[in-house]
């Protein structure tokens, strides 16, 4: 996504980026901007919030010439307007777009097409970069208006999970440690699909659901608060990632000493891997592995299968229950899905397996 910001900075073209609520959207942008050495500490990153904003606060308040008979508009401070003091060139963001009223949209269509607004004249070497939720994403956003898309890039803004995590281990400049709290870091690779859960947050109608940026206020959470109660830590950690996330993230955290190599499991190398024998490690290590199946399958139904036949067969030698509760797990989230699972579960050593405890298979595809 950097890539794409950075290209479209260079081609001096408007860019739209589009993305559901805390995906760090702003984020990325303003990294985009620091490549090119533009920060806000160097006035070279502006970061505006049009939803917050009135027409008049684009165009700017008419002063009138009493000499001449005529009114002159006088721009706002923020705007980085031809014979201003700001630098020649930088980034002007403008964030939550999609959320500014009609009437905010169509007053900013001059500064987008023609790069100005009224009189005032947007210095050559200021880039335009717009933001905002989708109308889809339950938010206060406003179709965009076609004539002023049609003048811009769009691109859709995703959470890289692999990206984000290599920015949580990233050192703050200001604390001198890393951004991300280390068990938040450590959770989030053992179950990387949390990292969001918007989708499922949208049709529950949760308040509190998981994104990168709910998760960083977990860290927050365990950062600020390790002298607190942990009751209160557990209810706030929810009050963050909703629910469901905050119960699987406790659990891990009780738990995650103890827990086997899931990774070397899932690469082959699982006869090396010990796992304690407890019911609770065991039952968390399998949930992990199913999970780790299904979130694989959903773009490369190839290796889910290689994965499930060494994890069924890992499994097995702790105890044929375990291996029995991956495939129900298997089996019943991709019917959730509306999608076939049996596919994940192809092999000659696991159709044998199967077929020897069919009496353990709970979950029947319809």
């Amino acid at each position: 996504m950097i890539e794409n910001i950075t290209a479209a900075i260079h081609a001096d073209l408007p860019l739209f980026v589009w993305g559901g609520p805390g995906i760090g959207k702003s984020a990325i942008v303003r990294q985009a901007a620091e490549l090119k050495g533009w920060t806000e500490a160097s006035r070279q990153f502006i970061d505006v919030r049009l939803s917050q904003m009135e027409p008049v606060d684009l165009r700017g308040l008419p002063v009138p010439d009493m000499k001449i008979g005529t009114t002159t508009w006088l721009p706002p401070t923020w705007l980085p307007f031809e014979g201003s003091s700001w630098p020649d060139e930088g980034v002007l963001f403008l964030d939550e777009a999609s959320s500014a009223s009609p009437s905010v949209q169509a007053a900013a269509y001059q500064l987008v097409l023609d790069r100005q607004l009224g009189e005032a004249r947007l210095k050559k070497g200021w880039r335009l970069i717009l933001a905002g939720n989708r109308v889809t994403d339950g938010g206060v956003a406003f179709r965009l208006a076609m004539p002023l898309a049609n003048r811009m890039l769009h691109v859709q803004a995703e959470a890289d999970h692999d990206k984000w995590i290599d920015w949580g281990l990233t050192e703050n400049k200001e604390t001198g440690k890393p951004n991300i709290q280390e068990d938040v870091i450590k959770f989030l690779l053992f179950r990387p699909a949390l990292l969001t859960n918007f989708e499922l947050a949208l049709k529950s109608k949760d308040m509190a659901f998981a994104t990168p940026r709910s998760w960083e206020m977990v860290s927050i959470i365990l950062t600020t608060q390790a002298d607190a109660k942990p009751d209160v830590i557990t209810t706030l950690i929810a009050a963050a990632v909703g629910p469901g996330p905050a119960a699987e993230f406790a659990a891990y955290r009780k738990l995650h000493k103890s827990l086997p190599d899931i990774d070397a499991v899932l690469q082959g190398r699982g006869a090396a891997v010990k796992c304690a024998d407890k019911a609770d490690v065991r039952h968390v290590a399998t949930l992990a592995l199913a999970f780790r199946v299904f979130e694989t399958g959903e773009t490369d139904i190839t290796q889910a299968q290689e994965w499930s036949q060494r994890c069924v067969s890992w499994l097995d030698d702790l105890d044929v229950k375990w291996a029995a509760l991956f495939i129900n797990v298997v089996l019943r989230k991709k019917r959730r899905n509306g999608q076939l699972a049996n596919i994940y579960l192809i092999g000659e050593k696991l159709q044998a397996w199967m077929e020897k405890h069919t009496d353990l298979i709970t979950f029947r595809e319809s």
